[in-house]
């Protein structure tokens, strides 16, 4: 029996081209685990949690739970410092991108004007932002907001 089955450098060269398949696989092909990955930092979904309720609970009067004043509340997102304000109590860094938006039911922001604060946000942006709605009602029962508007924090980074 002179002849051999296997030689252990077969047996290596077998494993070696085996790893270098499955990491060419994976170098190729890396969109295989996107469905498995968070695309929003958590981080950044905390901080616009917390900027929402800030942007409520300053605004909110005592007439109803989520009732707010929509003209407070317009002031607050219109005035930078103000809005810088509930910014920093959130705990959001100032490097990071944060947009507040008022908008009713149908979609259309309230009072004909933007009331987009902070920084302008592109649908079209390589980095999705943690978005976090709180729904609110007006305290003025003849605005559109009489029934619902939503409060729509946006933050992503730069």
């Amino acid at each position: 029996m002179t002849e051999r089955g296997q030689t252990i450098h077969d047996y290596l060269l077998g494993v070696v081209l085996v790893l270098l398949t499955t990491a060419g696989v994976f170098a190729f092909f890396p969109n295989v685990f996107v469905p498995f990955q968070d695309p929003v930092d958590s981080e950044n979904r905390q901080m616009a949690s917390e900027l929402a309720a800030e942007v409520v609970e300053v605004n909110s009067t005592t007439q109803g739970e989520r009732t707010v004043n929509l003209t407070a509340l317009k002031r607050t997102l219109e005035d930078p410092d103000a809005l810088g304000v509930l910014v920093n109590r959130s705990g959001i860094p100032e490097w990071k991108q944060v947009n507040v938006t008022v908008q009713s039911d149908d979609g259309v922001e309230f009072a004909g004007e933007s009331s987009d604060t902070g920084s302008v946000f592109r649908e079209d942006s390589s980095d999705p932002p943690a978005t976090m709605v709180r729904t609110v009602q007006a305290q003025d029962s003849s605005h559109p907001c009489a029934e619902s508007c939503q409060v729509v924090v946006r933050v992503w980074e730069s």
